[in-house]
């Protein structure tokens, strides 16, 4: 049965809170959540290696976030998350199938033209130095490698990407978790997501803020280790970060949802 979303405005600071709610679910079951992560690469490998399958893995993100919903709701309700948890949206019935698939397709169409408009800010840099940067072997083709990755162009369109993408997958997050909960088709769900993230964009932008300094403290602490124990250790750790930072991002997506949507589908966290 659908539950019932309301629109809500949230202060500025509550963007904090998401990142650190995100924190405390994932600490609730951190090696069920980051087998969530990994059976969703693991399937998009897999994916990515038949010819034309390889594009509806770049549609998947959307039910990723979705599955990351319904895990943390799960976790705050006492219970363990399980891969079995990308098979729960397909059960509510054809209409809402229909629904996914749409907003998937549309996910992929969006993010493949966010690369194309970052192709064409930096005028094909960012491509250049990522060919250069297995087969630069030549100092000539090191200083140009060094040239492109420094160049403000492809600097401006790196950042244009991520805040697009990240922007995308937020709104793509909670459109399939209004389809969901909320029972309503793709594009009233897309209008109702874009409205409540213009209507709390300041809490957004601190969300945002906050898990950059958060990436950016474990950077620092990772470049310490790497001066103290050594490259092996550090690059070690870093990769570990890496992960459970991705994965506190998805846990955090729940929190934003039910604060922009005043949706009773979980036990209010602790503040």
């Amino acid at each position: 049965m659908p539950v019932e979303m309301k629109l809500q405005h949230v202060p500025a600071m509550r963007g904090a809170a998401w990142v650190r709610h995100g924190f405390r679910a994932f600490a609730l079951r951190p090696l069920a959540f980051m087998a969530l992560l990994f059976t969703y690469t693991f399937a998009s490998m897999l994916l990515m290696q038949v010819p034309w399958l390889g594009l509806v893995a770049l549609a998947f993100p959307p039910l990723l976030a979705l599955v990351f919903m319904l895990g943390t709701q799960s976790a705050l309700r006492g219970q363990a998350p399980t891969p079995l948890l990308f098979a729960t949206p397909f059960r509510a019935g054809r209409p809402q199938n229909v629904a996914l698939a749409k907003i998937g397709i549309g996910f992929l169409a969006l993010s493949v033209g966010i690369v194309f408009l970052g192709h064409w800010l930096d005028g094909g840099r960012l491509l250049r130095a990522m060919q250069l940067m297995s087969t630069a072997d030549t100092p000539a083709e090191q200083s140009e490698w060094q040239a492109l990755v420094s160049a403000p162009q492809v600097q401006f369109a790196m950042l244009m990407r991520l805040f697009l993408l990240a922007l995308l997958v937020l709104l793509s997050s909670h459109t399939a978790a209004l389809v969901h909960w909320g029972g309503h088709g793709a594009g009233k769900a897309a209008f109702f997501a874009t409205v409540a993230a213009w209507r709390n964009k300041a809490a957004y932008l601190v969300y945002a803020v906050t898990a950059f300094l958060v990436q950016v403290g474990f950077s620092v602490l990772t470049s310490l280790l790497f001066m103290v124990a050594g490259p092996q250790i550090a690059w070690i750790l870093m990769m570990v970060l890496s992960i459970v930072l991705a994965t506190v991002f998805c846990t955090s997506l729940f929190f934003t949802f039910v604060d922009s949507f005043e949706a009773s589908i979980a036990p209010p966290p602790e503040t």
